[in-house]
């Protein structure tokens, strides 16, 4: 955990802009105190490019478990997961 809070600082310390970035899409489900999960669900094209997309699920205090089997049947049913952007 430490290693990556040491990469994250020093991230942080050359550019802001990337760690805020980061964080407003999950800060709010960490103050509320939910759980949350990103899974595959994409790919969005941005100047002729396909970058992959996610789609969060949210769910109760202490429900990781019944979280963690949503995304698991999302990502089986979607089949998602079996795509890979082109490099």
């Amino acid at each position: 955990m430490w290693d990556r809070v040491r990469i994250r600082e020093r991230v942080c310390a050359v550019n802001c802009e990337i760690c805020w970035g980061a964080d407003i899409f999950t800060i709010a489900t960490n103050l509320a105190g939910i759980c949350g999960i990103s899974v595959p669900c994409g790919f969005a094209k941005l100047d002729g490019s396909s970058l992959p997309i996610g789609v969060q699920f949210l769910g109760n205090a202490l429900e990781e478990a019944k979280l963690l089997r949503l995304a698991n049947a999302y990502e089986l049913a979607s089949g998602w997961t079996a795509h890979t952007a082109p490099l």
